[in-house]
């Protein structure tokens, strides 16, 4: 459950664009070729689901997860106390400048 939960949201984005392009497209192959429309749904479903998931799971390990790290580093970089300002000096006394 784990496995789904880190995939979930890549899954989502990505799931439309294997349904509009490659599964409709399969599917009609399918029935073209004589294939039942019962049977060629079965075979989409054996065959995308599987590999929906590991679309999903490649994506989240080398674009999400890289990203969510970098955010949370850069989040962590601007909110540390910075030091502040120097202070200067006039030229013609030695009056601290704020």
């Amino acid at each position: 459950m784990q496995f789904l939960g880190k995939v979930s949201y890549t899954l989502y984005l990505i799931h439309e664009l294997f349904i509009v392009w490659l599964q409709r497209d399969t599917y009609n192959v399918l029935l073209d070729n004589g294939v039942g429309p019962e049977v060629g749904l079965v075979y989409i479903i054996l065959i995308y689901t599987p590999l929906l998931l590991l679309v999903s799971w490649f994506l989240e390990f080398t674009v999400d997860t890289p990203a969510k790290k970098f955010s949370n580093e850069f989040d962590i970089q601007t909110r540390k106390k910075r030091p502040p300002p120097p202070k200067t000096f006039t030229d013609d006394s030695e009056e601290i400048v704020d």
